[in-house]
C-alpha cells in the first residue's frame, strides 16, 4: 500500500518545486520555467504576480499559484519560500508553504487541505485545514486536524493522520480508524518508494473488515498479513454476536478472531440464537 504517498508527493514538491521556486521567483515574472538536471522542467504561474519581501526574507507567488513538474501539480492561493541569509551571503531556503485551497495531484494521487508547510532541514511535511483527504488508486486517508510526513523518523519513514483519522484500503475493503493513525514504512525514500509495514492507531480505535468490527483503545494493523491486534476494552462484533475482552487478535484475511482475557478483564460473549461462525475462536487466556 502507498497510504499517504500523496503526502510524499507534497514532499517531492518541497524538494523539487519549492527548491526551484526560489530561482523562479527571483526572475520577478508571473510565469516562469526552470529545468532540472534530468531535463524535466518546473513551471510556476501566479495570477497576481510574484514578489520578494526582503525584510521578511520570503518570496511569494500569489493568486491561483500553480507549480507543475512532470505529472505533479501543486495549486494554492499562495506559494511561499522562506529563506535565511547565511554568513557567506548565500540565501538558503528553510521553509516552504502552500497556503489556501491546497491541492496536490499526480497521475494517481490527490491530496487536499488548506495549508502545507515543509521544513527543509528536518524533512517534515505538515498539511492542515478542512477536508484533509488523500485519495490514491488503492487507499483513502482522511483526518480532522493534520496529515504529517516525517522522512527521518526513528525506525523509518512515518506518516501520521491526526484527529478522527481514517485509513481505508479499497481493494481489501478494510479500514482502520482512531484519534491518531501512524503508518510506518520499510526502506527509505517515502511511501511511494517503500511498502507499508504496519499502521498504529490510538484512541477510539476501530478496525473494520468483512463482516467484522473490532474496537479498542489501541491497535496495530499489519498490512502484509492483513492482521490486527487490539487491546484495552476490546469488543469484536460479527453479525449479532459480540465478544469482549482485554485483547484481540484478528485475521482479516481468514476471518478468524481470537479474544484473550487480561488481568481483571475476562472474556465475555453476547450471542444471538444463531451460532458463531465455525472459524470464530474465543479463548479466555490470562494475559500478562
Amino acid at each position: 500500500m502507498t497510504a499517504l504517498s500523496a503526502m510524499l508527493s507534497g514532499s517531492r514538491f518541497a524538494f523539487g518545486a519549492f527548491g526551484l521556486l526560489l530561482l523562479l521567483l527571483l526572475s520577478g515574472e508571473a510565469g516562469a520555467q526552470a529545468t532540472f538536471s534530468d531535463g524535466s522542467s518546473l513551471e510556476v504561474t501566479a495570477d497576481d504576480g510574484i514578489e520578494w519581501q526582503r525584510d521578511e526574507q520570503v518570496y511569494l507567488a500569489r493568486g491561483n499559484a500553480v507549480a507543475r513538474r512532470d505529472d505533479l501539480t501543486v495549486r494554492a492561493d499562495v506559494l511561499a519560500a522562506h529563506y535565511r541569509r547565511m554568513d557567506d551571503g548565500e540565501e538558503r531556503i528553510i521553509r516552504v508553504e502552500a497556503i489556501g485551497n491546497l491541492q496536490v495531484e499526480t497521475s494517481n494521487e490527490r491530496v487536499t487541505g488548506d495549508r502545507a508547510i515543509y521544513y527543509v532541514d528536518e524533512r517534515v511535511l505538515r498539511i492542515t485545514g478542512s477536508d484533509l483527504r488523500l485519495v490514491t488508486e488503492n487507499e483513502e486517508v482522511t483526518a480532522a486536524e493534520s496529515l504529517e510526513y516525517f522522512e527521518r523518523a526513528e525506525g523509518g519513514p512515518l506518516a501520521v493522520a491526526r484527529g478522527n483519522a481514517m485509513l481505508r484500503r479499497l481493494q481489501e475493503n478494510e479500514q482502520v480508524e482512531g484519534d491518531v493513525i501512524s503508518a510506518r514504512f520499510s526502506g527509505t525514500g517515502g511511501p511511494d518508494r517503500s511498502s507499508l509495514e504496519q499502521v498504529e492507531a490510538e484512541g477510539d480505535v476501530r478496525v473494520i473488515g468483512d463482516n467484522v468490527l473490532a474496537t479498542g483503545e489501541r491497535g496495530v494493523y499489519y498490512a502484509a498479513e492483513q492482521r490486527a491486534v487490539l487491546d484495552g476494552d476490546v469488543k469484536v462484533t460479527r453479525g449479532q454476536n459480540q465478544l469482549s475482552g482485554g485483547r484481540a487478535e484478528i485475521d482479516l484475511r481468514t476471518g478468524v478472531s481470537r479474544l484473550l482475557a487480561s488481568e481483571g478483564t475476562p472474556v465475555r460473549g453476547l450471542l444471538s440464537q444463531e451460532s458463531l461462525p465455525e472459524e470464530e475462536n474465543a479463548q479466555g487466556e490470562s494475559g500478562e
